[in-house]
C-alpha cells in the first residue's frame, strides 16, 4: 500500500508475450525489476524468459534472477547475446557480453564466448531444441548449459572490456 510499484495479474494464452517496463512520465530513471510468476497449479508452463537492456561496466550490468523450485535439479540454458543482435538490425549491441552465474555471493560459472565452451555442441543442440535462434560461432555471445539444484540464482551480464551496448539475457529450461 502506498508504493509506486506496479503489478499485473493476467491469464495469457500459450505463445510469445512481452512486458515493457519503463519509468512513469516524469519519474527518474534507475534500476528496474520485473518479476514473472507462473501461478497455475503445479506451475512449469513458462518455457523461456528474456530481457534486453543497455549494459555498461560500473553498475550498469544486466541482471536476471531465477529460482529452481521443487526437489529435483533442473538443466537450464542461459545466454548473453550481444553481437548476434546485429542480425536483427540492432547496431548498438554489446560487443563482448560476459555471462556470470551466481548462487548467493558465489560465482559458480562464467563464459565469454559460447563456442569455446567445453560443452559448445550441447549448448548448440539445447538451443535448437528449446526454439532459441542460433548464435554465430564466430561471435562473442556467451552461454552456459548447467544442471542446478533447487535454489535462487542470478545471471549477470557485463562487458569485460569496459565497453557498452545493448545485450539480451535469455533463460531456457532444457528438458
Amino acid at each position: 500500500p502506498g508504493s509506486r510499484d506496479a503489478a499485473l495479474v493476467a491469464r495469457v494464452a500459450a505463445g510469445v508475450h512481452m512486458v515493457a517496463a519503463m519509468p512513469a512520465r516524469g519519474a527518474s530513471r534507475g534500476p528496474l525489476l520485473v518479476d514473472v510468476y507462473d501461478t497455475t497449479a503445479g506451475g512449469g508452463a513458462l518455457g523461456n524468459l528474456s530481457a534486453r537492456a543497455r549494459v555498461a561496466g560500473g553498475g550498469s550490468e544486466l541482471i536476471a534472477g531465477f529460482v529452481i523450485r521443487g526437489n529435483a535439479a533442473a538443466t537450464v540454458l542461459i545466454r548473453a547475446v550481444g553481437p548476434t543482435l546485429s542480425v536483427f538490425g540492432l547496431a548498438e549491441s554489446l560487443r563482448v557480453p560476459r555471462l556470470t552465474l551466481m548462487a548467493g555471493a558465489s560465482a559458480i560459472a562464467s563464459n565469454a564466448g559460447w563456442a569455446t565452451a567445453p560443452n559448445a555442441s550441447e549448448i548448440r543442440a539445447s538451443a535448437a531444441a528449446s526454439g532459441a535462434f542460433a548464435l554465430s560461432g564466430a561471435a562473442a555471445d556467451s552461454a552456459l548449459l548447467v544442471t542446478l539444484p533447487p535454489g535462487a540464482y542470478t545471471a549477470i551480464i557485463a562487458p569485460p572490456d569496459g565497453g557498452a551496448g545493448v545485450a539480451l539475457v535469455e533463460l531456457y529450461e532444457v528438458r
